[in-house]
């Protein structure tokens, strides 16, 4: 089984997720997923593509094991990252808020761009 998976979200989701025990994004009924990130040296990428207009950003680390609906490992789902020979994880399903081990804010650059917590660096 490979290994942890990487979820980002908006601070005021987070929070209300860990206070539900579930997220439950609205990517759920447009795609049938949750969008996630398996590596780290994707998430930087991702972050700023899909997350920068946010002001506070939550990177969740989530043991698979954990889970308790669907994960599979699939081509990204979006154009911009087709192509490159990675694949991205899917949780097709609500995540389980119990299954996330590990989170923290994203920090800012010098001009505003997401960049990995420390604990979480490469």
């Amino acid at each position: 089984m490979k290994g942890d998976v990487y979820c980002m979200m908006e601070k005021g989701v987070f929070d209300d997720a860990k206070k539900s025990g579930l997220y439950q994004p609205e990517s759920i009924a447009e795609v049938g997923f949750i969008h996630c990130c398996s590596e780290l040296h994707q998430l930087v990428e991702v972050a700023n593509a899909f997350y920068a207009s946010y002001p506070n950003v939550i990177l969740t680390r989530i043991e698979r094991v954990r889970l308790r609906s669907k994960i599979l490992d699939e081509e990204a789902a979006d154009e911009r990252f087709r192509g490159r020979g990675e694949t991205f994880p899917h949780i097709f399903g609500p995540l389980n808020m119990d299954a996330v081990v590990e989170a923290a804010e994203m920090p800012r650059d010098e001009v505003g761009g997401l960049m990995l917590p420390p604990q979480f660096g490469i």
